[in-house]
C-alpha cells in the first residue's frame, strides 16, 4: 500500500511537472521574474522589513514603522506650511505699512490742500474788500 502510495504521488508530480513545462505562458512568466529580480538589483542597499514572527509584534511593529514615516511626513508638510505662512504673514506686514504711509501721506496732502484753499479763500475775501473799498471811493 505505500508503495501504490508513493507511486500514485511520483505520478502526480511527473504530471504537474509536465504541465508546467508545456504551459504556453512559461515564457512571459521567465521574462516577468527577470523584471522583478531585475528592478530589486538596484535596491540591494535597502534594508527588508521582516515580521518577527510572533504575530501581535508583526502587527505592532509595522503599524508603529508605518505611523512613524507618517509622522515624519506630516512633520515636513507642518514646517513647510510654516514657512509658507511666515513669508505670507511678512509680506502682510509690509503691504499694511505701505498702505498706512500711504494713508498717512493721503491725509498730509489733504491737510495741505484744504490750508492752501483757506490761503485763496482769504485771499479772494481780501480782494472783494479791496474792490468794495475802492468802489466807495470812486
Amino acid at each position: 500500500m505505500y508503495n501504490a502510495l508513493v507511486q500514485s504521488m511520483a505520478n502526480g508530480m511527473m504530471k504537474e511537472l509536465e504541465q508546467g513545462i508545456v504551459d504556453d505562458e512559461l515564457d512571459s512568466k521567465y521574462k516577468k521574474l527577470s523584471q522583478i529580480v531585475g528592478a530589486y538589483e538596484g535596491q540591494k542597499d535597502i534594508k527588508a522589513w521582516r515580521p518577527p514572527g510572533d504575530i501581535s509584534q508583526h502587527i505592532r511593529s509595522h503599524l508603529a514603522a508605518e505611523k512613524l514615516k507618517m509622522k515624519e511626513e506630516l512633520e515636513k508638510i507642518v514646517k513647510t506650511g510654516d514657512v509658507e505662512i511666515y513669508l505670507l504673514q511678512q509680506d502682510v506686514l509690509k503691504k499694511r505699512a505701505m498702505a498706512r504711509n500711504l494713508g498717512d501721506r493721503i491725509t498730509s496732502l489733504m491737510n495741505q490742500m484744504y490750508s492752501e484753499g483757506n490761503k485763496v479763500n482769504d485771499f479772494y475775501n481780501y480782494q472783494n474788500r479791496i474792490c468794495e473799498i475802492l468802489l466807495e471811493h470812486v
